[in-house]
């Protein structure tokens, strides 16, 4: 990519921005084009200074993940915008409006009328709205809006946008897992994160998850360079910066993960000073994420704890009864369990969310959204067999210290949170999840290489019992929509345990065997 020069990208990038608002029914007029331009110029711009900031230069197939993330993300993105009144639910107004995310819907309208109106632009990060509690995004769909489009609503715009900040977590994931793994496992990564439904998804709406996975990306490359003495000081810096303005939680959660993963590592020279830096960025992410939950959710008045403890808390218990209330067989399981035990099992749901069998045999839903829930359940049970080997091939090697074990406890704590705090939705718990796709990408990426190097039959086997579980739920999902022969949802659930004991069983027992017999040959796990 560097022999293209550094005006190549911001050139390409206007000329494609140039095509689309020339073929955006919504745009008219002359000066939209002209914001067309000039946005596509600078998104272009950010994809070079992106990759020259790499500085190693990067094998062909990272360019071509780039490539391919970005097209594919733009092309989806562009295909609901247009499509969704058409193949989307007629009772949902975000569909008809070309949104698949009533939270995009929402915001984005918002930012449509502030563009029109006489206000500031700033003001959306001064008066909490309900459409976006921390104004960051508001206001730069609003500034989009009315400095470029001319105060016309050109939805394709911020998705442009979007689609950029999603596609940037592409090479940054493969500098941080090139950085904690190496090669092979850093071009897994790359194409993971590329390709993976949520993360795609995400990125074709107008959402603030693609600022937070590319900032998360960037921050882990960052503090990587940073433990090997090659600056990175100002990517750690502008990350922290960008989830501050997008989502202050997520400055929090950002301030943690990077604290934690020097606790593995080895911490930079001068880490006082990087201390320093939390405290500081902590201050306003705390005062923005008490002031916005304060107004617009009516939560208590006693301190960040209290209101931390009770979002997490009542938000849990609303998505427990949501959960009951939707469900006939989870009214059914919970009343055969004590109410200790509905927590738990609520949480355990939601870790499976979206569930590929409910997905793939729905007869209720439209095709485009039934067919849409199955890819991203898709995504989320292919990485599972990865997710699940990771930590058990981490702690058998006695890598205690080794990014591998606090990524396995990063993606977990984060995917168990989410589920916790909402279990019963199919959307949101997700989505949560997916901010910490570099970290997903990252492990899948070392799982996937050091179960090759190793001669593992772990990873596999743990593969098959993922699919063999999928294909019973599938028989029993089947039942339900369209009324054949099926066994009861205990029966189900028991093969499934059974088959999995069995079978990872006589799996560790015939490796023993082997070891006995001398023909793994040296070969470990």
């Amino acid at each position: 990519m560097k022999r293209l020069g550094r005006g190549a990208l911001p050139l390409a990038g206007a000329g494609l921005s140039l095509a689309l608002g020339l073929l955006d029914p919504a745009a008219a007029g002359l000066w939209p084009r002209v914001g067309y331009l000039i946005l596509g110029a600078f998104l272009g711009g950010m994809i070079w200074v992106a990759w020259a900031w790499l500085r190693d230069e990067p094998p062909r197939q990272v360019a071509l993940a780039l490539a391919a993330g970005l097209a594919l993300r733009l092309a989806l993105a562009l295909f609901m915008q247009q499509a969704l009144p058409t193949v989307g639910y007629a009772d949902s107004i975000p569909h008809q409006h070309g949104y698949i995310y009533k939270d995009a819907f929402n915001r984005d309208g918002d930012a449509a009328a502030l563009a029109v109106s006489d206000k500031g632009l700033f003001s959306a990060l001064l008066v909490p709205q309900t459409s976006d509690q921390y104004g960051g995004l508001l206001l730069l769909s609003a500034a989009i809006y009315r400095l470029l489009g001319g105060g016309q609503h050109l939805p394709w715009m911020v998705l442009l946008l979007t689609t950029t900040a999603g596609a940037l977590a592409v090479p940054w994931s493969w500098a941080y897992a090139r950085r904690a793994f190496g090669a092979r496992p850093a071009l897994v990564a790359a194409w993971f994160a590329a390709l993976y439904p949520e993360a795609v998804l995400l990125s074709a709406s107008q959402m603030r998850e693609p600022f937070l996975m590319a900032a998360f990306a960037l921050a882990l490359a960052g503090q990587a360079r940073l433990q090997q003495g090659r600056g990175g000081a100002g990517a750690v810096v502008l990350a922290l910066g960008l989830c501050l303005f997008i989502s202050p939680p997520y400055a929090l959660i950002l301030i943690l993960l990077l604290a934690g993963a020097w606790l593995f590592g080895k911490a930079p020279a001068g880490a006082w000073r990087w201390a320093l830096l939390g405290a500081l960025v902590s201050v306003p992410a705390l005062y923005f994420t008490v002031r916005a939950w304060a107004a617009l959710q009516g939560g208590p008045q006693g301190g960040v704890l209290e209101l931390f403890g009770w979002w997490i808390a009542s938000g849990a218990r609303y998505q427990l009864y949501l959960l009951t209330e939707q469900s006939g067989w989870v009214q059914k399981i919970f009343g055969l369990v004590p109410e200790w035990a509905q927590m738990p099992l609520a949480t355990a749901y939601g870790l499976l969310q979206p569930f590929l069998p409910a997905a793939l045999m729905d007869s209720t839903s439209v095709p485009f959204i039934r067919a849409l829930v199955s890819w991203r359940a898709a995504g989320w049970f292919f990485s599972l067999p990865f997710i699940v080997y990771a930590p058990l091939a981490a702690l058998r090697a006695r890598q205690w210290r080794r990014p591998a074990l606090y990524l396995s406890l990063v993606v977990w704590a984060s995917a168990i949170m989410a589920s916790y705090r909402d279990a019963g939705r199919l959307w949101d718990n997700p989505r949560w999840r997916a901010v910490f796709l570099v970290a997903q990408a990252a492990l899948v990426g070392w799982a996937w290489v050091w179960a090759r190097g190793q001669n593992s039959p772990w990873l596999r086997r743990l593969a098959v019992v993922v699919a063999f579980t999928t294909l019973a739920f599938m028989h029993w999902e089947g039942g339900r929509y369209y009324q054949w022969p099926r066994l009861n949802l205990w029966e189900t659930m028991g093969l499934s345990l059974a088959f999995a004991a069995l079978y990872l069983g006589g799996g560790a027992l015939l490796d023993g065997w082997r070891r006995r017999r001398g023909r793994l040959g040296g070969a470990r796990d």
